[in-house]
C-alpha cells in the first residue's frame, strides 16, 4: 500500500459503518470484511462493513419506514448541526451496507426471515437495495443500532485519496 502525501481539500463524504459483535464460544467475536484488492479505497484491508451515504438513503419515503423519526435519530447521533434527514439516512446507510457487504439483515424483526430471502432474490435479479426493501414492505427498526463514535479522515489521509466522515454504529 503506497502512502499518500497529498493534502485533500474536498470535504469528507458522509459514511456509516456497523461494528458487529457477539459472544462466541471462545469469547467476543468481531465481524470484519476484507476489501477487494482492486478497491480504490483501502484495497485488501480488513474493515467493518460500511460505506458512504447515498442520496437514496435520505429519501423522505424512508422516514415512514423507520421505527424512529429523524429528530430522534439526530438526537441519538448527538449531531445537532446536521439535518434530521441526513441523520436518519446514516442509519439507513449502515443497515444497507451491512446487507450489501455481508448479507446481515439489520433492523428487521426475527420473524422476517421469509422476507429476507425474498429480498435477496430481488437483489439477485438486479433491484437496488432500496427498491427490493420497499417491494417487501419491511420496516427498519433503528433501536438496535447504537451510535458509538465518529471518525473523520484527516486532510492528509495517508492511505487513501478520499476523505470520509464516518459514524460507527
Amino acid at each position: 500500500m503506497e502512502l499518500n502525501t497529498t493534502i485533500l481539500t474536498a470535504p469528507p463524504l458522509d459514511a456509516a459503518t456497523v461494528v458487529m459483535l457477539r459472544d462466541g464460544p471462545g469469547g467476543l467475536q468481531v465481524l470484519l470484511m476484507r476489501r477487494h484488492q482492486a478497491s480504490n479505497v483501502l484495497g485488501g484491508s480488513y474493515v467493518f462493513p460500511g460505506g458512504k451515504l447515498d442520496l437514496e438513503d435520505q429519501n423522505p419515503a424512508w422516514l415512514q419506514r423507520l421505527s424512529q423519526g429523524s429528530a430522534t435519530l439526530n438526537q441519538r447521533l448527538n449531531e445537532p448541526d446536521i439535518p434530521g434527514e441526513r441523520a436518519a439516512g446514516l442509519f439507513v446507510a449502515a443497515m444497507r451496507e451491512a446487507y450489501e457487504e455481508c448479507r446481515v439483515l439489520l433492523g428487521c424483526a426475527p420473524h422476517a426471515q421469509t422476507q429476507a430471502q425474498a429480498l435477496l432474490q430481488a437483489l439477485r435479479s438486479g433491484q437496488s437495495w432500496h427498491e427490493a426493501f420497499a417491494a417487501q414492505a419491511l420496516a427498519l427498526h433503528t433501536e438496535p443500532l447504537l451510535p458509538w463514535c465518529r471518525w473523520i479522515t484527516p486532510r492528509q489521509a495517508s492511505v487513501t485519496n478520499k476523505r470520509f466522515d464516518t459514524r460507527f454504529l
